[in-house]
């Protein structure tokens, strides 16, 4: 394929030059990492089809495993691993910021911890530990289960609370189907470790349910 003959969307780098990184699409973007299509058919095609096959939803991009990429045709392993490695940076790049920020509210909560439950197709339970001045401390998975639903150990979550010398923490698991209203197994979950951390003076500020995009807040509901 004669570069001359191509048209300036079907060469990012030189569209990079003159207009910038923010300029280019999704597609383009992706076309960068990609580096190259096959025979007739552009990196810039790839990185459409990569899109479309996706939704057009750069989260369900992210979320994809080795095996999701290769079955698209000109997704090699080495372009795959590209990919992936690039939206753990990005995942990454969100951790960096999380510990020592101050849980303000529910919002601020979840920007603490998104990151961590990004793009998981399992649910995971976490816990933000906080100082007296709700700082956060420490944070750490507590348990992995399957699609629908993952077991806590309260015991665990007790143990690190007085490990880290936490005054109070944050509650946060993900609902991989994407439905962010709790159930009744999460609403006695909350009410037993509220009961549970009381007897120790130990502050439970929330408990959120974050899916990619949004969250649910239990203290903004008025269920703690």
């Amino acid at each position: 394929m004669n570069i001359k003959h191509l048209s300036l969307e079907e060469r990012p780098r030189e569209k990079m030059d003159i207009h910038g990184i923010r300029a280019l699409t999704n597609s383009e973007l992706l076309a960068l990492i990609i580096g190259n299509g096959y025979r007739g058919y552009s990196a810039v095609d790839l990185g459409r089809d990569l899109l479309n096959k996706a939704g057009n939803d750069l989260s369900t991009l992210a979320s994809w495993e080795l095996g999701d990429f290769c079955q698209l045709k000109g997704m090699g392993r080495a372009k795959a691993c590209q990919l992936m490695a690039l939206f753990e940076l990005a995942r990454r790049k969100e951790k960096q910021f999380s510990l020592n920020q101050k849980v303000c509210d529910s919002y601020s909560a979840f920007l603490a911890i998104k990151s961590d439950l990004l793009d998981l197709k399992n649910e995971e339970f976490w816990v933000l530990f906080c100082n007296n001045a709700n700082y956060i401390v420490h944070k750490s998975c507590m348990s992995k289960g399957g699609m629908n639903a993952t077991y806590v150990d309260v015991r665990l979550i007790i143990r690190k609370a007085l490990l880290y010398w936490s005054n109070a923490i944050v509650l946060v698991h993900n609902h991989p189907s994407g439905q962010l209203l709790p159930s009744n197994q999460d609403l006695k979950l909350t009410k037993n470790i509220k009961k549970t951390l009381s007897n120790l003076e130990i502050r439970l500020l929330d408990h959120l349910i974050i899916n990619n995009k949004s969250y649910f807040s239990f203290a903004d509901e008025g269920l703690i």
